[in-house]
């Protein structure tokens, strides 16, 4: 089973007084860093938003949404737009994580063993 991931980092921080989100550290990291390791093992990874100033590993793809700031909708569709461009073999899944959740690494596996069993071809989840 082929499963990308699409970590968003785009929005305006503005209740940080626009510090970006992704930029805050966490145990050493910045939350972009860790959200990104936590999905080190799935086959591509794209960063939708400013990923300037973050050490990510050079096989990440980083694209923006457009328009700048457009939202999730927007950034979703950026990402899978990258995704496509980069490989002509689809995912059978494509997981979607915002870049401020300090401890979603325990949650990746939950998630991804939830597909095992539960995937009717075309339908996704039930």
């Amino acid at each position: 089973m082929l499963i990308d991931a699409l970590v968003l980092a785009g929005g305006r921080s503005s209740r940080l007084d626009s510090t970006p989100k992704a930029q805050l550290r966490y145990r050493g990291r910045t939350l972009l860093e860790n959200t990104v390791a936590a999905v080190a093992g799935l086959r591509s990874i794209v960063v939708v938003g400013d990923a300037t100033a973050q050490e990510l590993p050079a096989e990440v793809l980083v694209t923006r949404e457009d328009p700048i700031f457009g939202g999730p909708a927007a950034a979703i569709g950026a990402g899978l737009d990258a995704l496509r461009a980069a490989d002509e073999i689809h995912a059978d899944f494509v997981l979607v994580l915002a870049c401020d959740m300090p401890n979603i690494a325990a949650a990746i596996p939950v998630l991804l063993g939830a597909l095992d069993g539960q995937v009717h071809s075309g339908d996704g989840l039930i």
